[in-house]
Parts: C-alpha cells; sequence; structure tokens
C-alpha cells in the first residue's frame, strides 16, 4: 500500500478549499499563478471605483426644490460656482464663491444654507454660511441626505 500525503489548503472559516496529492506539484504552480491572477485583476478593478473625482467630473448645475424654494448651485471648472435661492413669495438670494474637492467631499467657501438641519425646516431667508461641506456622488450633492437636503445634477 503506497503511503500518499495530501495537501490541504483551507479558506477563511478553516474549511477544505483545496486537497492536492504530493504528486500534483506542477498543478499547485498552475492554480496558484491562476488564483494570483485573478487576484490581481479583481484589485485592479475595484481600484478604479476608488479614485478620487475630479472637478471636472463634479462640474454642473445642480438643483433641489423644498417647498416654497428652489435652490440651483452651478459648479464651474474653475473652482467657481454661481448659487441661487428663488422663493415662491418673489425673494431671490444670491453668492458667487470658490469651491473645491477632497475625494467626495466639496467645500463651498460661502453658501446659503436653505435647509435647517436639526430641525429639517426650510430657512426663509436662506443664512449665509463659511466652509460648508458637501457629499457628491455621481451627479448629487448632499448636506443632509436623510432630512433631503440633496442636489441633483440637472
Amino acid at each position: 500500500m503506497t503511503n500518499i500525503k495530501q495537501l490541504v489548503f483551507s479558506d477563511f472559516r478553516g474549511l477544505p478549499a483545496l486537497t492536492m496529492n504530493k504528486h500534483d506539484h506542477p498543478r499547485l504552480n498552475k492554480v496558484t499563478s491562476i488564483l494570483a491572477s485573478l487576484g490581481i485583476a479583481l484589485v485592479s478593478v475595484a481600484c478604479v471605483g476608488c479614485l478620487k473625482p475630479t472637478p471636472a467630473k463634479i462640474a454642473g448645475g445642480y438643483t433641489r426644490k423644498d417647498g416654497p424654494l428652489v435652490e440651483n448651485i452651478v459648479l464651474h471648472t474653475n473652482g467657481t460656482f454661481d448659487q441661487t435661492v428663488h422663493y415662491s413669495g418673489g425673494e431671490n438670494y444670491q453668492v458667487n464663491d470658490k469651491w473645491s474637492n477632497d475625494g467626495h467631499q466639496v467645500q463651498f467657501m460661502r453658501l446659503y444654507i436653505t435647509r435647517d438641519i436639526e430641525s429639517s425646516k426650510v430657512l426663509s431667508p436662506p443664512e449665509p454660511r463659511h466652509r460648508v461641506n458637501f457629499m457628491w456622488e455621481k451627479g448629487v450633492l448632499a448636506k443632509n441626505p436623510d432630512q433631503g437636503y440633496v442636489l441633483r445634477l440637472k
């Protein structure tokens, strides 16, 4: 009777994932090579989504309607923006200033805030603020998405 030893590779739960006889070493190299190639391919695909958005990707016109107001923010690729807030009663507010991004975080130097974050109420008149941060993701600027403070790309 031949004494054959087996090599057992376990997955992360300790369950056998790959069992080979000691005579299968050439296959081990082939399997290892395939697994390594697959791992590199998966990491490469995953990293494409990890890239930080550029100002050119974020730039565009964003809008939101919230009861009596319509808010528009136009982000320009040169780092400037225009915000207009129009209330149905006829009041209009406007600010032009600079914006920047650090990854998905967009910071406005000065901006009118049109919704109270704590009470979730529409502010009339809007409150001017400095260094206001929003999060950007695929055509959406969000200050507080749970309470509807979201502007969408036009």
